[in-house]
């Protein structure tokens, strides 16, 4: 019984697999940890990012020189069953106010209406639409990311590593910040910020009672 289910499960993990755009910021980091401790934990289960112990890390260029920032708020939680992986459904919320350029004036910039419009926009969020399942620790998620308003379908892979009810999710990929109307607009004209952005990511997912 337990192979027949393994094979419907990996079968199911298979089914569907289509194209979409580039992924963006963590997405799918909380998805991958919940697909990880699935096999420490079976039956449908209720689980939780850490936001103390949860980060986002971004590198650009500012004027040609490369620079490192942070997102350091994500929250979310979600319901999922180890033996159905494309039932998985998740919220994934990034504090757009968190981020962190490591220099309060720039900060402020980069969170104004031109770039993240973190007054009018200050949450990005994700939803799971199907997740998928790839070779060892790897996983596969497709979902809806909503940034300063505007929605793309982006896929997005994980690394997982997990430890009793905790897992910890690491990824990186790479993303224009322009497919999301962020650095388009007239105060963009007195700064030179790279489209191309890179992200890397780590997510601590707690498995509640």
């Amino acid at each position: 019984m337990a192979g027949g289910r393994t094979k419907d499960r990996h079968a199911r993990a298979r089914a569907g697999a289509g194209a979409a755009t580039p992924a963006a910021f963590t997405l799918a980091a909380f998805i991958g940890a919940l697909a990880a401790a699935g096999a420490a934990a079976a039956g449908p289960a209720t689980w939780r990012i850490d936001p103390a112990a949860s980060v986002v890390r971004f590198d650009l260029t500012v004027e040609g020189a490369p620079r490192e920032g942070r997102f350091s708020e994500v929250s979310g939680s979600a319901r999922f069953d180890p033996d159905d992986p494309s039932s998985a459904r998740l919220t994934l919320d990034i504090d757009v106010s968190s981020l962190d350029l490591g220099d309060p004036l720039e900060s402020g910039f980069a969170q104004g209406a031109d770039w993240f419009d973190a007054k009018n926009h200050p949450v990005a969020r994700y939803r799971l639409a199907r997740l998928q399942e790839r070779e060892g620790a790897t996983f596969e998620a497709l979902g809806d990311l909503t940034i300063k308003g505007t929605l793309k379908v982006v896929r997005t892979p994980v690394t997982v590593t997990f430890e009793g009810d905790a897992a910890r999710a690491t990824g990186s990929l790479t993303f224009d910040r322009r497919e999301f109307g962020v650095g388009v607009g007239p105060s963009t004209l007195f700064v030179s910020i790279g489209a191309e952005t890179s992200v890397s990511f780590e997510i601590i997912a707690r498995r509640e009672e």
